[in-house]
């Protein structure tokens, strides 16, 4: 059974029983819980602004493991953003102590920021290339920033030596 946060609906595609319950309830309470946090919020009262539906459902591994994705198209949801939680916990292969930009918290940050982007109409609008990633890199840093994470580089690469490159822009 779908649940429901304000524009979003988290539903569990896929999964059956105990697991669709477990996914629905992570991500519900994952949404719920950025009202806590400034950036969150702001990303929240975004969606509340721009009014259009965003359905959250299970990724299922189709642009290899460690992922997830925001799209946009026609139809009931027209912002879809495929994210699972587990996938990133720390107990995950995807998960890698103290890197940035790789918690399940972060990852679905990043891609309801591609979201809200598409549902605002502005994502692909004056930009190139991989600035779409750099803005939701952005975006997702302040979130982390927040929540005491490290800051993440780029969109190809966790951290490692990120903290060497961030350190010589930070003197």
């Amino acid at each position: 059974m779908a649940k429901q946060f304000g524009v979003f609906t988290i539903r569990a595609d896929g999964l059956a029983g105990k697991k669709a319950d477990q996914f629905e309830a992570q991500v519900l309470g994952m949404i719920r819980g950025l009202e806590a946090i400034e950036a969150g919020r702001a990303l929240l009262n975004g969606f509340r602004a721009v009014g259009r539906e965003v359905l959250v459902f299970p990724y299922n591994d189709s642009l290899g493991h460690c992922n997830a994705y925001a799209t946009t198209d026609w139809g009931m949801y027209r912002n879809k953003v495929s994210f699972t939680p587990s996938g990133w916990f720390a107990t995950s292969p995807c998960f890698t102590s103290g890197s940035a930009g790789n918690s399940s918290h972060e990852v679905l940050f990043h891609e309801l920021v591609h979201a809200i982007r598409f549902a605002g109409g502005t994502l692909g609008r004056h930009t190139k290339g991989d600035q779409e990633e750099e803005i939701a890199i952005l975006v997702t840093n302040i979130f982390s920033s927040e929540t005491h994470r490290p800051l993440r580089w780029r969109h190809s690469e966790f951290l490692g030596a990120q903290k060497r490159h961030l350190g010589r822009f930070l003197r």
